[in-house]
């Protein structure tokens, strides 16, 4: 399985590592091989499915063998399925203690639900739980380090801070977004209406402006500029969508106008949207088919690492993906109980 990761992340490491708000910067779909191309060009919407759902047949077209393999691999992936109760969390733990039937409600008390997100009171609820039976597993533990999707270098920080603090005996972390992993039913569902993905293309068209252009002001600010969301409506254009986009920089805005006046080549990228935006969409969707085995490569290297420090270590698909996509938590002891291993570790 090691050797199919590294061919991958070899093979399709621009893909992986790049931004679709740079697709007409970097010209992403002429990077695409010329037979996916040929076989992805036309697709419908609805038919990406067959894209990101590894189970989910291509109805319509035929798909490059090279596509298949993906997709063959990702359903080899480990199950995401969570845990149906405690009793599981503690058995992949190893743990032998007395656990209760159902996962706690603690957010229901105590008016803790104020201003907490069903996705967060799920999240919490579950945590608590397991952090329960790490207690009584280990009643004199010093600390518990929890690592709920933490952003950036914070996962790395928090791997180190567990290693080599003594007086934090157990860890339990969350990866991110993993260069804004998701899941199809968060990121690329295909019921969304046509107008949601030619937003997300003007988004890419806003960039290509921003980065090709030679205004004073906007080469000063290029770095920093922070383009809001805007809501979609059919027949929306460009320029209605990079008025309130940019409404903090009414200077960028009228200088872009100005540029859109006297520039043709920016002209026609705005024009290409009307057939561009499945493309987008086709882009957007591959690089989502590659986001569970980078996922699965990122938390192989940290158990890893853990085990390399004399750790015990199990993964838990915690959450429903569905309601908390990034569900698998790295569960590490400093002890020496034999944890069960695995298939995929």
């Amino acid at each position: 399985m090691d050797e199919f990761f590294d061919f991958v992340i070899e093979k399709y490491s621009w893909l992986i590592d790049s931004y679709m708000t740079r697709y007409f910067v970097d010209d992403l779909w002429s990077k695409l091989p010329v037979s996916w191309q040929l076989a992805l060009q036309n697709i419908e919407p609805e038919e990406c499915t067959c894209l990101v759902n590894a189970s989910a047949p291509s109805q319509r077209i035929v798909l490059p063998l090279a596509l298949l393999c993906l997709k063959t691999l990702v359903a080899s992936l480990p199950p995401r399925e969570a845990v149906t109760s405690p009793a599981a969390v503690a058995r992949s733990c190893g743990i032998e203690v007395e656990t209760p039937q159902d996962f706690h409600n603690i957010t229901s008390a105590n008016n803790l639900r104020t201003k907490l997100k069903p996705k967060k009171q799920y999240e919490i609820d579950r945590i608590v739980t397991t952090v329960e039976l790490l207690r009584r597993r280990n009643p004199g533990q010093r600390a518990l380090l929890i690592g709920l999707h933490p952003c950036g270098d914070l996962s790395a920080s928090i791997l180190r801070i567990f290693t080599r603090s003594p007086k934090v005996t157990t860890m339990i972390l969350f990866g991110c977004c993993y260069h804004k992993l998701s899941t199809v039913e968060e990121e690329a569902s295909c019921s969304q209406p046509h107008s949601a993905y030619r937003m997300q293309c003007y988004r890419a068209v806003l960039e290509s402006l921003i980065t090709q252009s030679h205004d004073e002001e906007i080469c000063k600010q290029r770095s920093s500029i922070v383009v809001h969301s805007v809501v979609g409506r059919d027949g929306i254009t460009f320029e209605e969508y990079m008025r309130p986009a940019l409404a903090k920089y009414p200077e960028i805005v009228e200088a872009l106008e100005e540029q859109l006046k006297h520039d043709e080549e920016s002209r026609r990228i705005i024009a290409s949207v009307d057939s561009e935006w499945r493309r987008f969409l086709v882009v957007h969707c591959l690089r989502l088919i590659l986001a569970p085995i980078v996922e699965q490569i990122i938390i192989k290297d940290r158990v890893q690492y853990l085990e390399e420090c004399g750790h015990s270590v199990a993964v838990v698909p915690l959450f429903d993906p569905k309601i908390s996509p990034r569900n698998f938590a790295i569960i590490a002891m400093k002890d020496s109980v034999l944890l069960i291993d695995l298939l995929y570790i």
